[in-house]
């Protein structure tokens, strides 16, 4: 799952990454420059290694958590 947020998908997502993932979070994690270019060279290369559905599946359960909540 490597969203940032459930609402921002697709190319949206890709453009996040250097900043979440692989960005302020693997620099908080202590992940060096060189461990970050090799994770996102390895994610360009092999692309999302579980693919849209369980990001999307998650995605969709939060938000109807979140509007059930809101709803009460």
């Amino acid at each position: 799952m490597s969203n940032p947020h459930p609402n921002i998908t697709g190319e949206r997502a890709w453009k996040w990454l250097p900043k979440g993932v692989l960005g302020v979070h693997a620099r908080r994690w202590g992940w060096t420059e060189k461990m970050i270019a090799e994770g996102l060279k390895l994610i360009e290369t092999e692309g999302d290694p579980d693919g849209p559905e369980p990001d999307w599946a998650l995605s969709k359960a939060m938000l109807f958590y979140a509007y059930k909540k809101a709803s009460q």
